[in-house]
């Protein structure tokens, strides 16, 4: 048995895929069936390589080779929303001429946006002849989107085959597709909550299934078509419905639809009119599913509002106002569902299916230590980072007094769960706990639950329990309980900051490591980082950086998580820049300095030069003024120079008639000398 799937890489064909080729649980002693062999071909765009269960990929430059393999296969499936139409015509142009020599299914995915111009305020049917005539092509496409349809289900009038259309309704869940949910969730994750918008009213009704449940219809609709081609008896009869506790079977009543038919259009369905398939689950309002997803993801409250903006904004997919009945195949007991109660019933599953699709994970980290080590700065550093919340004591307890339910009187433990950790930003995205719990006690308050102790009663205990109302009864024994770590709030990191680490850690420091839970982390298989912050980094972005980097190797020492975060060559690159910058930054302060010294030197030396030029000067005048006195006669020197201080000096000594005469001229010519130089 050959199975084709066109695109097989694109999501709806790798799950569509998996489900043709798994094989249901036998008995031990039947063998299991033989798995079918899967060709197809694949879609460029997509990054995701082929399954592996793909024994052969087809090439679309060729179509007449294409849909000769295509017709060689028992089954062939084709998906409106994930490839071109000139793909879906190819096939289904050459079928109208081909002759089948065996027995063929043809299944053809649309969209339910094909049914918007039959909606008038009431509930579709496939069935309706009505209904399917009022069909429009979705927007954004041409009218050959419904040909492609009625061509599709034209095939059924062909010997040895058997033709399906099925129209699905939005597709979610398994990580959501790009031109779908894929943004709210995102969005949603990351807690971007200015993003989040109801487009217009929100309260069109919006078909939607989740895509593995549409794969589940196709291996249905495939596994009914090989029953019908060999005889069997069709698993999933439209004439009866089996009630879903499985005890009793009740006719199907076709007639009221048929009646309501013929109310509509007096004639019953033409000759020639097959009917498609509509295929979706719960109908929801498009407000509920946003508000839905943001309230389990984002975590907003039920009486936050979300802004509403413009119809004219809104994509087609999210505008649809359809309520379709679905087909009778997904009412049987036979078809086993996935998600019927839909999305917004089953949010917290399609919410884990997101996250485990995309990669996502919590990141829990804890930071504890000495105070006024700066744990506060890092931790916010942590947080900005990875994109997570930070909680602290001081901020549960803010939250707590600005929500109403709050009690002053609650311990530390029980704020932090509830208005911290427990929060539902907190149980996807992960946070930072800053500086608690900081010992043994708050620890135990914080990473431990109690449950009850279930311990079987032994079969005296139980007679006693059925004693008569007359006996008197011992005293009701209150329940016993037991402590077990709370798995959802243990941290994957634990950093403590110390601000000192010797090589001999003595009794003290043991007992204080205790004190800051060190013991207990180890105890729940928590690896703690002891960080040694002695000098500080405040002022230096290099060291600080540094530091940042020690604290993230740590944290992604298993491996850096996705969670919409910059890859690990995006943060390397960012790291060199920094340091780049820094090094530049330094280089730049010693080209500076060294200018500066430069420019000193150089004043230095100008200073100097000018300072030799005026000496040269001064000393070319010295010699001129010592060679004009040399060239004097001695006579003239000394009645010009010495004479008339002389004769001063001789007058003031007669007036003060010294004791030493000698000593007294010469002191009196030298201050004279002095004050000549001067």
């Amino acid at each position: 048995m050959r199975l084709f799937i066109n695109n097989v890489n694109a999501p709806l064909g790798r799950l569509v895929c998996a489900q043709l080729r798994q094989v249901a649980k036998t008995e031990d002693d039947e063998e299991p069936p033989e798995l079918p062999r899967v060709i197809g071909t694949i879609r460029e765009e997509e990054v995701a390589e082929k399954p592996k269960a793909v024994q052969r990929v087809l090439s679309k430059s060729k179509p007449k080779i294409l849909a000769k393999a295509v017709f060689e296969c028992d089954a062939a499936v084709y998906c409106m929303t994930e490839c071109d139409p000139w793909e879906v015509e190819n096939v289904l142009n050459r079928a109208e001429a081909h002759d089948f020599d065996h027995a063929f299914t043809f299944i053809l995915l649309t969209s339910a946006e094909g049914w918007t111009g039959a909606y008038e305020g009431r509930e579709l049917s496939a069935s309706s002849p009505e209904d399917f005539e009022s069909r429009r092509a979705p927007e954004g496409a041409s009218g050959l989107w419904r040909a492609l349809e009625d061509k599709a289900l034209a095939l059924n009038t062909k010997p040895n085959v058997i033709s399906y259309v099925v129209c699905h309704g939005v597709l979610y869940g398994r990580g959501e597709l790009q031109e779908g949910f894929y943004g709210l969730f995102k969005d949603s994750w990351r807690g971007q909550r200015d993003s989040l918008c109801i487009f217009g009213s929100g309260d069109n009704c919006l078909p939607m299934i989740h895509i593995l449940d549409l794969a589940r219809i196709v291996k249905a609709l495939f596994t009914r078509a090989a029953a019908v081609a060999s005889g069997q008896e069709d698993p999933f009869k439209v004439n009866e419905v089996w009630q879903w506790q499985g005890r009793a079977k009740v006719r199907l009543q076709r007639k009221k639809e048929r009646r309501a038919v013929k109310k509509r259009k007096p004639s019953k369905l033409p000759a020639g009119f097959w009917v498609p398939w509509l295929a979706g689950d719960k109908v929801t309002d498009a407000r509920e599913v946003i508000r839905a997803v943001a309230e389990e993801i984002l975590g907003i409250e039920e009486d936050t509002g979300i802004r509403e903006v413009g119809m004219d904004m809104c994509p087609a997919w999210l505008s649809l106002n359809l309520k379709i009945r679905q087909s009778d195949m997904l009412k049987h007991p036979h078809f086993s569902w996935h998600c019927r109660e839909g999305l917004v019933r089953k949010i917290n599953d399609v919410a884990k299916e997101f996250c485990r699709a995309r990669k996502l994970e919590p990141i829990r980290v804890l930071i504890y230590g000495e105070p006024q080590c700066g744990k506060s700065h890092f931790a916010k550093k942590i947080s900005e980072h990875y994109n997570i919340p930070l909680v602290s004591l001081e901020s549960a307890r803010a939250l707590q007094k600005s929500r109403e339910g709050g009690k002053p009187d609650e311990a530390d433990s029980a704020v932090m769960r509830r208005y911290g950790v427990d929060r539902a930003e907190c149980k996807y995205r992960g946070w930072v706990l800053d500086g608690y719990p900081s010992n043994v006690k708050e620890a135990r308050g914080m990473f431990f639950d109690e449950i009850p102790n279930e311990i079987e009663q032994p079969e005296d205990a139980k007679d006693e329990a059925e004693a008569p109302d007359n006996v008197d009864q011992p005293a009701a024994v209150p329940p016993r309980t037991k402590t077990v770590p709370a798995r959802q709030r243990i941290p994957h990191s634990a950093i403590r900051f110390v601000t000192s680490i010797g090589a001999q850690e003595g009794s003290e420091h043991q007992s204080k490591a205790e004190d800051m839970c060190d013991v207990l982390l180890q105890d729940l298989g928590v690896e703690t980082l002891a960080l040694d912050v002695s000098s500080s980094v405040a002022g230096d972005p290099e060291r600080e950086l540094m530091r940042f980097e020690k604290l993230r190797m740590y944290i992604e020492r298993n491996g850096r998580p996705f969670n919409f975060l910059a890859s690990d060559a995006e943060v390397s690159k960012e790291v060199r820049q920094v340091l780049d910058r820094a090094a530049h930054a330094l280089r730049q302060i010693s080209e500076d300095e060294e200018t500066k010294a430069n420019l000193r030197r150089a004043e230095v030396a100008r200073k100097e030069a000018v300072f030799d030029v005026e000496r040269q000067s001064a000393i070319a005048e010295w010699r001129e003024k010592v060679s004009i006195l040399r060239e004097k006669p001695l006579r003239e020197y000394v009645l010009e120079y010495i004479i008339p201080d002389l004769t001063e000096g001789l007058a003031e000594m007669c007036k003060v008639d010294p004791d030493d005469p000698i000593e007294y001229i010469a002191n009196y010519l030298e201050a004279k000398a002095a004050e000549t130089t001067t």
